[in-house]
């Protein structure tokens, strides 16, 4: 957004009085116990925000920030979406008492690109253990290794957002999605948010990986719950699994496998569900004639068909662009075992 000189003016006049640091720095000091705080407007917070913070918006943060952080000497970073707003509220806010208030260079703009640039390196580098593995012929030993390379870092895991995935929350809250304590599988779980998202929703959660070093983080993250995080492996799976639940999640599992394997996953995935269950796949998507590049290999409507052989019935698609540039578009389908 552009603004007016004036704009400028008054920020400029403020900015020898208040501190700034960089995204890095950021990240640092909220690593170690900073508060991050979101200053923009509401339907700013909504559309998008960074992981972990607070929104306390520039309107109302000199009214409210008192009773939300009482404590003076908290360390606060305010951010907006350049470094302007943030900076004026960093001014009041010392002149309020708080003596360890900063504005974060760059707002929301440059928060967006230092996670995009790790993003990038960090789906190169999943693409260059996963190759690795595939070269000698094991298709699914390449997720433990990346996870045990992260060594505790989520960020190195290209989908490990410390979130839900909001494209299957979108779905979720546009179907009115109740657990009301049904049995649910969440397969290829990773840090176990997707598992978390249903287990608040009032499902009796089940959620298992290849991985031993992301169920072992999981149950970590998520130690509070009775989510039951298991190492399991897709392809043998305990035997009371078998047409056992009445909700099955399946996100992102499919794609990252050999495209050859497509329909042994696709059928072993059909086999968890219940009859009269419900079945929901969130996955990039493509053309039927369109041949996926690289890893992960996204899905077409032709490849889900393989579901309907298995005895289910279509009875929500929903395509959505996906937030690169260009955007890849996922694909939301929810089945119903007859």
């Amino acid at each position: 957004m552009e603004h007016s000189k004036e704009f400028e003016k008054l920020v400029t006049d403020i900015k020898p009085n208040i501190k700034e640091i960089s995204v890095a720095e950021t990240l640092e000091r909220v690593e170690n116990g900073a508060m991050l705080i979101d200053v923009r407007e509401d339907n700013e917070w909504d559309a998008e925000h960074a992981s972990g913070a607070e929104h306390i918006g520039r309107g109302v943060i000199e009214r409210d920030i008192v009773w939300k952080h009482p404590d003076k000497d908290k360390e606060l970073i305010l951010y907006c979406g350049g470094g302007y707003r943030s900076a004026l509220a960093a001014d009041n806010l010392q002149k309020m008492g708080y003596t360890n208030v900063y504005s974060m260079i760059g707002g929301w703009t440059a928060w967006k690109e230092r996670m995009q640039a790790e993003k990038d390196s960090a789906r190169e580098r999943t693409k260059e253990i996963a190759e690795s593995f595939l070269e000698k012929g094991d298709a699914t030993g390449w997720f433990d290794a990346l996870y045990k390379e992260a060594e505790g870092n989520n960020e190195k895991i290209p989908w490990a957002d410390l979130e839900p995935n909001k494209y299957f929350v979108e779905f979720a809250e546009k179907t009115n999605l109740q657990g009301a304590d049904r049995n649910a599988l969440v397969i290829g779980c990773g840090l176990g948010d997707d598992a978390r998202y249903l287990h608040d929703l009032g499902f009796k959660v089940t959620a298992f990986d290849i991985s031993p070093t992301a169920i072992e983080w999981a149950r970590k993250l998520h130690h509070e719950t009775d989510i039951n995080f298991l190492i399991a492996d897709l392809f043998d799976a305990p035997k009371q699994w078998f047409q056992a639940f009445d909700f099955v999640l399946e996100v992102y599992t499919i794609q990252p496998l050999p495209m050859e394997m497509r329909p042994q996953v696709i059928d072993a995935i059909a086999n968890f569900v219940k009859f009269q269950g419900k079945l929901v796949v969130v996955t990039r998507g493509r053309e039927d004639d369109e041949i996926p590049p690289e890893l992960p290999w996204a899905l077409s409507r032709k490849d889900l068909s393989r579901f309907e052989e298995n005895g289910f019935e279509q009875i929500n698609f929903k395509e959505m662009p996906g937030d690169e540039e260009p955007p890849i578009p996922r694909f939301v389908v929810e089945y119903f075992k007859q």
